[in-house]
């Protein structure tokens, strides 16, 4: 993964994630030396609710950020818009970037990054680990047969996106339902509960009527959100016949290809009298999903936290990938390397 991209996810706050991904976004258009007047013009095209001409002191902090990732300060300026920094890192354009790491297979690149070495040798909890291989792995690895992988949503999302037409899975009337019940509610919070939105809140309201929307895995963001879990859950999908279902706090359910705008709605936020959001409606969708796609029980495994679990509601006979009461770092762990090993022939 480009050490770049590493910082994009790792990264905090209201701020740093949007100018990380200008960064990337110039660099990409094979941009190698770039200026804050250029980085500043990058923010607003990715979010114009923010008055970047009163940040610039935020943007250049964010230019300082990336002087590990190979990138260096060319140009000192006291008014900031001509702070520049210059990439000085071995591959000096995207395009030598792609050509190099395409020229290696998918189990190669894993297999040599760090991540791989630890979940190897230093496994996130050695019960967990030693739970992979008990599970059936000939009937894992069949790609004729349908399987199913069930994750949580992030509160870290992408920004950006920019579709006219898509087309989502359809889930059925039982979840457009639930779904209506949580926007309506959504909206009300723009009103009741402006706080709820910290800054952000201009920008999440206009979010439900542009048409900034990109796929709920490349949306969401965080430790299940990797660029190589992104890689992970496409290839399983892909190649593997794994159906990969999404808890999301405003969306109830998703396919992880889904189209979805930016929000901001906790799973665990409700509208309703005891915090009730009909959850049986994600619970009936998903066993109505496994019955019209022919998954059994055993098939199906699911890595979440308590919160989602009260809208999943598993079966006893689910395969749980979550690794004890961790905060998700080591689950992510865990499951890429459950994927990873079904990829592997």
């Amino acid at each position: 993964m480009n050490c770049l991209e590493t910082k994009i996810i790792d990264a905090t706050g209201p701020l740093k994630p949007l100018i990380l991904n200008a960064i990337l976004n110039l660099y990409k258009k094979g941009i190698n030396r770039i200026s804050a007047r250029e980085l500043k013009a990058e923010c607003y095209d990715l979010d114009s609710t923010k008055d970047w001409n009163a940040r610039l002191p935020a943007i250049c902090n964010g230019m300082r950020n990336v002087i590990e990732c190979g990138w260096k300060i060319v140009s000192e300026d006291r008014n900031f818009n001509d702070f520049t920094i210059k990439l000085f890192e071995k591959h000096k354009s995207l395009k030598d970037f792609l050509e190099i790491n395409n020229t290696k297979s998918f189990k190669n690149i894993f297999k040599e990054t760090k991540e791989r070495e630890e979940l190897n040798n230093n496994p996130p909890i050695k019960k967990d680990f030693q739970n992979l291989k008990k599970l059936d792995w000939s009937k894992i690895k069949d790609k004729n047969r349908k399987k199913l992988l069930i994750i949580g949503c992030s509160s870290s999302k992408q920004p950006g996106g920019n579709l006219n037409s898509y087309t989502n899975y359809d889930f059925g009337e039982l979840l457009e339902n639930h779904r209506k019940l949580r926007l309506e509610y959504y909206k009300t919070l723009f009103n009741s509960s402006p706080d709820y939105f910290e800054e952000n809140l201009e920008k999440y309201r206009k979010s439900l009527t542009n048409n900034k929307i990109l796929e709920a895995y490349k949306r969401y963001n965080g430790d299940f959100y990797t660029n190589d879990l992104r890689a992970l859950y496409k290839r399983a999908n892909e190649e593997y016949n794994f159906s990969i279902l999404i808890l999301s706090g405003l969306y109830g359910l998703l396919d992880f290809k889904d189209y979805i705008k930016d929000y901001h709605l906790e799973i665990k936020k409700g509208g309703r009298t005891g915090n009730d959001w009909n959850n049986d409606d994600i619970e009936n969708t998903i066993l109505l999903f496994n019955k019209e796609n022919k998954i059994e029980d055993e098939d199906i495994f699911y890595c979440i936290s308590d919160s989602y679990k009260n809208a999943l509601k598993p079966k006893d006979n689910w395969n749980n990938l979550w690794v004890g009461n961790d905060r998700g770092k080591n689950s992510a762990k865990l499951l890429a390397q459950f994927i990873s090993e079904v990829l592997i022939s």
